[in-house]
């Protein structure tokens, strides 16, 4: 059997970030561990929630955090939460191995892609189309994910 690992799967948008961790192994459909939301960024304080049906003590149901504004800190502040979280070295790595975001208007992009540099600057020509969300998505993404998440 291959080894468990991780995959966030991640939503951004205009004023909030919702975020899965779910653990995978090579021919085994995903399992959902962790939910979790960040909402308010545009009307503070954000408020966070997070789920995990395996250890519900670290749970949280809107809590408010002052020192939250955008999608790049609250992926910060989950993930240091997610860190806090004992349960899920049980049952994984505890790496994070994979990282996806749902993309609202493709444009070109039909099928998954992998964000590089070229896949970046033409999703930044799509910011017309939904631009709130553009913007948030490519900071996150683009800018951010490597830093927070670089061995990705």
């Amino acid at each position: 059997m291959s080894p468990t690992k991780f995959i966030l799967s991640v939503n951004a948008g205009s004023s909030s970030i919702k975020l899965s961790l779910y653990s995978a192994s090579l021919g085994s459909t995903p399992v959902l561990l962790v939910k979790s939301s960040v909402s308010g960024l545009t009307s503070p304080p954000a408020k966070f929630s997070y789920s995990n049906n395996a250890n519900e003590a670290h749970n949280v149901e809107d809590r408010e955090l002052r020192e939250v504004a955008d999608q790049s800190s609250a992926l910060g502040f989950f993930l240091k939460h997610l860190g806090q979280d004992e349960s899920l070295k049980e049952r994984g790595s505890g790496e994070i191995e994979l990282a996806v975001h749902r993309i609202v208007h493709g444009g070109l992009f039909q099928d998954a892609v992998v964000l590089s540099q070229e896949t970046i600057q033409e999703i930044e020509r799509l910011t017309d189309l939904a631009p709130l969300y553009w913007i948030r998505f490519v900071e996150l993404c683009a800018r951010t994910a490597n830093t927070i998440l670089p061995s990705l």
